[in-house]
Order: C-alpha cells, then structure tokens, then sequence
C-alpha cells in the first residue's frame, strides 16, 4: 500500500473545528471510507455530516450505526 492510501494517524485529543464525528473517526485511525463502509452510510454523505452541512440530515439509525461503530453513546456525536 503507498503512504498515500494508508489511514491517518490517531488524534490523541479533540482537534477545534472537527464535528465530534471526525474528532472519534480520526482518533481511532480510521479513513471517512472505513467509517462509511462499518456502519453502512454513503461516504458522501458522511461527508457532507462530518463538514456540519446543513444538507446533511442524518437519520437516527444512521446515528446509532456510527457510534456504535466509533463506540461512543449517540449524544457524544451529535
């Protein structure tokens, strides 16, 4: 695998700016793909949740399989 294409290093503590999403994503070393992928969700919107866009509108079972991805409670990640 070239460095390119290999997971981000942990984050060790909240990085300002990053929805709690992409804060627990990131901690754990995982890629927006990966999470996408595990708790079945499409990357672009993911994506679109983890930015804070008003278009993203995350249903709650969509919620629930993301922090039970992440290990985290539903309210930690809204």
């Amino acid at each position: 695998m070239s460095p390119t294409a290999e997971a981000p290093p942990p984050v060790t503590e909240s990085v300002a700016g990053l929805t709690p999403i992409a804060t627990a994503r990131l901690k754990q070393g995982m890629t927006l793909t990966d999470l996408a992928r595990a708790a079945q969700v499409d990357p672009a919107h993911l994506e679109l949740m983890e930015r804070g866009s008003h278009y993203a509108a995350p249903t709650l079972a969509e919620l629930e399989r993301i922090a039970a991805v992440l290990h985290l409670d539903v309210d930690e990640i809204r």
